[in-house]
């Protein structure tokens, strides 16, 4: 049935026989802004099923588009990332910090611990520098020039750590770093009043050129110089502070190089293992690699991102794992 419905002005009585086929469980064809779409109640489950069918899609995993009548009605059929919390499929992997993990909750010090070891020396270093310069001169008007940029940072900190659950590496708090790079400006306002301070801003520069490049092109999963080795920075942070999915064409390319070395299994056995810290950690679907990560260390990794485990017959067997 065709019915041709005026787009300034719709006919009741038209309007009402689409709405009737809608809660019948019927599929709509409608025009949009671009192409023609296919429609039906978002309620009626055999009509979204009908609706995969035609396209030739599985309703399992179909991500399909619906449409409200106002914003307001949003929040009847969705959740945002921080209602969901760590470890929903829809929102993000389980939240991980120093060995502890959650799942549909946040983590209190997680931002402060990921802030510690994920933000370059070099950064911490002049930030507190800055701050000390800051009180120690109290010129005129030091105090709210100070407050304008400190306390959004603390507010951040503050508000991420204690009241937000959808803890995913620093990406959801980024916006504390301009700030504490502008409030840095502290340094350049004499730079060569002191010696001191020319040199440490020199060693500054050079410490993080250095530290950028070590890391580069792998700065998703970059940590600072506390964390000395980088096979065991997942001992102290997880989840997308080191994975993010970023390295898996990398993984793909190492296995094929190295044919003696194969994605790790989820039971005991000898062999030259690699497997992702998130996997490691369990913080996703796979959750078999307790024999893994409570036994044995890494002896390599891929781009900070990938584990390499060489495990012997007889590792095994002292470890009990198996039988001589």
């Amino acid at each position: 049935m065709l019915l041709r419905i005026h787009p300034l002005n719709p006919q009741p009585r038209l309007v009402k026989q689409v709405a009737e086929c809608l809660k019948a469980g019927g599929i709509i064809i409608y025009p949009t802004d671009t192409i023609y779409g296919m429609g039906c109640d978002i309620l009626q489950h055999k009509a979204i099923e009908k609706i995969c069918r035609i396209k030739n899609i599985d309703p399992q995993k179909a991500q399909l588009s619906f449409i409200c009548s106002d914003l307001s009605r949003m929040s009847d059929y969705t959740k945002s990332i921080d209602e969901m919390g760590p470890g929903h499929r829809g929102s993000s992997p389980k939240a991980y910090i120093l060995g502890q993990t959650r799942e549909g909750k946040g983590i209190w010090y997680y931002y402060f611990i990921s802030i510690l070891f994920k933000t370059p020396v070099p950064v911490m270093a002049s930030f507190i520098v800055s701050i000390f310069l800051a009180f120690e001169k109290k010129r005129e008007g030091w105090y709210p020039d100070a407050l304008f940029l400190l306390f959004p940072i603390l507010f951040f900190l503050i508000y991420f750590d204690f009241f937000y659950n959808s803890q995913v590496g620093l990406r959801h708090i980024l916006m504390i770093f301009p700030l504490i790079q502008v409030f840095c400006g502290n340094l350049l306002k004499d730079p060569f009043e002191t010696k001191g301070r020319s040199f440490f801003l020199l060693a500054m520069i050079c410490y993080s050129i250095a530290s950028f490049y070590y890391f580069f092109p792998n700065l998703v999963p970059y940590t600072n110089e506390l964390i000395t080795d980088k096979k065991m920075a997942y001992k102290i942070v997880g989840s997308a502070n080191l994975d993010y999915n970023q390295a898996s064409e990398s993984l793909e390319d190492y296995l094929r190089q190295n044919s003696t070395v194969e994605y790790a299994p989820e039971t005991a056995r000898a062999g030259k293992f690699i497997i992702s810290t998130n996997d490691l950690l369990g913080l996703g679907a796979k959750n078999g690699y307790d024999w893994l990560r409570d036994n044995f260390k890494p002896t390599d990794h891929l781009q900070f991102t990938y584990l390499i485990f060489d495990i012997s017959k007889q590792d095994l067997i002292l470890k009990k794992l198996i039988d001589r």
